[in-house]
């Protein structure tokens, strides 16, 4: 079974604000975590950098109304 991690050093430039859970310095943590320990190098486990999606590939999992607001 192939396992992977979607990461990108962009995440850390976007800011939820101070009453979001996710705080992005945590997702280069857990980066930082898991290449340290070599758990890319592990069989079946991929790195992967994500692409931005198209305002059509978002609309097929929220609604056109919520994308706007978040623009």
């Amino acid at each position: 079974m192939k396992k992977a991690f979607i990461y990108s050093d962009d995440f850390t430039k976007y800011d939820y604000g101070a009453s979001h859970p996710l705080k992005t310095a945590r997702l280069k943590i857990t980066y930082e975590l898991i290449s340290a320990y070599g758990l890319f190098s592990l069989p079946g486990s991929i790195l992967c950098e994500p692409e931005k999606a198209s305002d059509e590939e978002l609309i097929m999992f929220h609604e056109k109304e919520y994308i706007e607001m978040l623009k």
